[in-house]
């Protein structure tokens, strides 16, 4: 049983379990992460949080698994529970990864489009440098790449490493996202730090 099934047992069985071991939580790898936030039931619904002595404890629990999985799975009405129950909608994990980025890994442009419109950055980095726009790219979410370039998002953004969303698109195989791209001007021929250029990654 992997580290991240083991953090997510308890609340696969019931989203507000008791106790959650957050803090190892935040620890684990971003992929492991995502891998055991999809596992979770889509159809798990979210009802009263358990009681809290401050907004600030309501942010360090369980709570926010709970937040991450309904971004990731698009289930808007959970997440619009969570938020009127408290639940800050930009708050970062371990790795930096925030809300946005969860939904845009996974194509899930409602919620992307109701986190914005509750004050949500777009611009936001994680501790790699990939903003959330990266995320949309590498997973093929062409959809998601267009809304946010239409809403200010610039092309050009750069992550650690000189890797740009070129770069992001063709090392996963998404050509719908790399022809998008060069036709919206980004150059096939630019190199990350390494040297490397978008067709080293194809």
């Amino acid at each position: 049983v992997s580290s991240a099934a083991a953090c997510m047992t308890s609340f696969i069985a019931s989203p507000f379990p008791a106790k959650v071991d957050y803090e190892a939580w935040l620890k684990l790898p971003e992929a492991e992460k995502a891998a055991a936030l999809a596992a979770t039931s889509s159809s798990a619904t979210f009802s009263e949080l358990p009681p809290a002595t401050s907004s600030r404890e309501r942010n360090d629990s369980s709570a926010m698994v709970a937040l991450y999985t309904a971004c990731l799975k698009g289930q808007l009405q959970e997440l619009q529970q969570l938020h009127s129950q408290g639940i800050a909608l930009d708050v970062p994990d371990d790795d930096g990864w925030r809300p946005i980025h969860y939904a845009c890994r996974e194509g899930q442009l409602e919620v992307v489009q109701w986190l914005h419109e509750r004050g949500v950055a777009l611009n936001v980095a994680d501790n790699d440098g990939r903003w959330p726009i990266h995320d949309a790219c590498s997973n093929g979410h062409l959809a998601v790449v267009r809304w946010l370039h239409e809403h200010g998002v610039s092309l050009n953004v750069t992550a650690t490493k000189g890797y740009q969303l070129i770069h992001t698109a063709c090392n996963n195989g998404r050509l719908d996202v790399a022809r998008w791209l060069h036709e919206h001007g980004a150059p096939l021929d630019v190199a990350g730090d390494s040297g490397r250029r978008p067709i080293h990654y194809a």
